[in-house]
């Protein structure tokens, strides 16, 4: 546990240190499981030790509307919210890999972490760089033609699975970049045809990364 915890928050005092020593756990889900209900109350903070989970929603069709990824160190901004402001979490969360979490109970975080700047930094850059990659994305998905989008959807998706293999259904993808699923089989057709990828049930393995 010191090892995870120093790599989480390298610059964390000894008190704020032994304290999540103390009181967090680690819990590994695996890859498709579920972690988080939209009506959960989140009475802990997670943070993404290894693994890659996705934050969605379901719209009015049913279907999943990512609302962005949690990687490796991690924090989730809903999670954060939801146990800040003591409400629902109104999202649901999903290991996208095998994924394990090092879990702070809220009161540890309420009571004592709340106070350590240098925690309180940790969160911040987290934080931030994640609205940072949002900004990038969603600029991305809304300038860039289809075919580029869904280029830089897959190479995106391989690095952070760290894996050939990306495990999404083409609803999905169409979903996460702004355009129908037609659309989105029709140009993986392509790129199959141009041996980029093969596309198998319910995995789309690719034989080189694509370039954006």
């Amino acid at each position: 546990m010191d090892t995870i915890i120093q790599s989480l928050f390298p610059n964390l005092s000894n008190d704020a240190h032994q304290l999540i020593k103390a009181s967090a756990t680690l819990k590994t889900f695996e890859q498709g499981t579920l972690i988080t209900n939209e009506q959960d109350l989140c009475d802990h903070l997670f943070i993404v030790y290894q693994g890659l989970v996705q934050v969605f929603q379901l719209n009015e069709a049913g279907q999943q509307v990512t609302l962005y990824d949690v990687k490796d160190g991690g924090v989730c901004m809903k999670n954060l919210q939801c146990m800040l402001h003591h409400q629902p979490f109104h999202a649901q969360a999903k290991a996208l890999a095998n994924t394990t979490l090092l879990i702070i109970p809220k009161n540890i975080f309420t009571q004592h972490l709340q106070h350590d700047a240098p925690f309180l930094m940790s969160l911040l850059t987290s934080t931030l760089g994640r609205l940072t990659d949002l900004h990038a994305h969603y600029q991305a998905m809304s300038f860039l033609p289809v075919k580029k989008r869904l280029c830089l959807y897959l190479k995106t998706r391989s690095n952070d699975y760290n894996q050939r293999i990306i495990y999404r259904s083409h609803g999905e993808i169409a979903a996460e970049i702004g355009t129908a699923r037609e659309v989105v089989s029709r140009h993986l057709k392509v790129l199959e045809t141009e041996g980029l990828l093969s596309l198998k049930r319910g995995k789309i393995i690719l034989n080189k990364k694509p370039s954006v």
